[in-house]
């Protein structure tokens, strides 16, 4: 419930982060969570929150960030709370209807630029789009590239469809409901890039409640292993890609499935993250 008393912006953001610390697993954000909950429910800035300590907040405002405190005390991730998550430089909507976009997955669009030409035509398949993070930062970064997304669900195509939008590329970012490339027929592509679900199922319960109880579990699972989707999706992208093109998988670890799947493939390579972990597989068609 908001407080009887009315607050000032100073006190909220105090009593919201004595709140957020109270649940362990997500207190070292208790802080930074407290400050952007409350510039969500009053629509202002950080610099604002900052300028304006002594300013009172509405009983609607204090409704709206006790909401906001609560669902993230259930461990809803923030992202979802706001509604969206930086990638690449630009702000991408989310939902719960989609995967959040993480740092590491700008590796793709990094490799992508390391080969694409600016001034060609390319057709870019992005497979298993969600928020669309991938597949339209290509075409804000590239004016000549065309973008096919592709993505089993249909909410999450709803997503990628108004991030298309929100970055100006709708007209060269169209979609499609599929599994794969099930419904991309005889479509071929110069680059193929995704992220797919590489969390093994007997992995769920070592997973952050954020991600576990709240991400879309068809966005997070490759099966028992983890790599249930790889080998399906680099065969398919094989038979989708022209003589020269590129496959750019995100991948959560190395493994036979991968290695066994990509033996025809040339100038194969793994990419490591920031942490030193092998996070991106780049690949070449002969």
């Amino acid at each position: 419930m908001p407080p009887e008393v009315a607050q000032s912006i100073r006190e909220a953001l105090s009593e919201g982060a004595l709140r957020l610390h109270e649940r362990e697993d997500i207190r070292e954000w208790a802080v930074r969570d407290s400050h952007l909950l409350l510039q969500h429910a009053l629509g202002v800035s950080r610099e604002q929150i900052m300028a304006w300590p002594e300013r009172m907040l509405t009983p609607r405002q204090s409704a709206a960030f006790e909401h906001l405190v609560s669902e993230r005390l259930r461990a809803v991730p923030i992202q979802y709370l706001r509604g969206q998550q930086e990638f690449y430089g630009r702000n991408f909507l989310v939902t719960p209807d989609v995967l959040i976009p993480r740092p590491e997955t700008e590796l793709i669009i990094d490799e992508v630029k390391r080969y694409i030409d600016p001034s060609a035509l390319v057709m870019i398949a992005d497979i298993g789009s969600g928020s669309g993070a991938i597949g339209v930062t290509l075409a804000a970064e590239f004016e000549m590239a065309r973008i096919t997304a592709a993505d089993l669900s249909p909410a999450a195509l709803a997503v990628t469809e108004q991030n298309a939008i929100r970055h100006h590329v709708s007209d060269r970012v169209r979609t499609f409901e599929s599994d794969l490339f099930s419904a991309l027929g005889e479509r071929i592509f110069d680059y193929v890039v995704s992220n797919p679900p590489y969390i093994a199922a007997s992995e769920r319960d070592s997973l952050h409640p954020q991600v576990r109880d709240h991400e879309p579990e068809l966005a997070l699972y490759g099966g028992e292993d983890g790599f249930e989707i790889y080998t399906r999706l680099i065969p398919q992208a094989w038979k989708h890609l022209r003589p020269g093109g590129m496959l750019f998988l995100e991948i959560g670890k190395p493994g036979q499935a991968l290695s066994a799947n990509l033996k025809a493939w040339s100038d194969v390579y793994t990419v490591k993250d920031l942490q030193g972990l092998p996070r991106l597989i780049v690949a070449r068609k002969p």
